[in-house]
């Protein structure tokens, strides 16, 4: 009767291990994708201050619903008003 105590003792700690795992990948998971997320919207504001074709992105990007915004969104300020370039300037 204790072997069978003792096994399920192990078993309900090997459970307890495997949802602290579970929990830690899930957050390490979690976080890689708000990074990309960040980073991706960080060089799309960048872009967005001097290209016009890059500030309609963000503006169609800061359209979208709240949940769906990269951190980098929320951080920022878009500019009202993105400087065009001259065709001159274009090559």
């Amino acid at each position: 009767m204790t072997s069978i105590n003792a096994m399920k003792k192990k078993l309900s700690q090997l459970e307890a291990e495997k949802a602290a795992i579970i929990a830690k990948v899930s957050e390490t998971a979690r976080k890689n994708a708000d990074a990309r997320k960040y980073a991706l919207g960080g060089a799309l504001l960048k872009l967005a201050a001097t290209d016009p074709r890059a500030y309609e992105v963000l503006k169609q990007a800061w359209a979208m619903g709240q949940k769906d915004k990269p951190r980098a969104f929320e951080d920022a300020i878009i500019p009202t008003q993105v400087k065009t370039r001259q065709q001159g300037d274009i090559k």
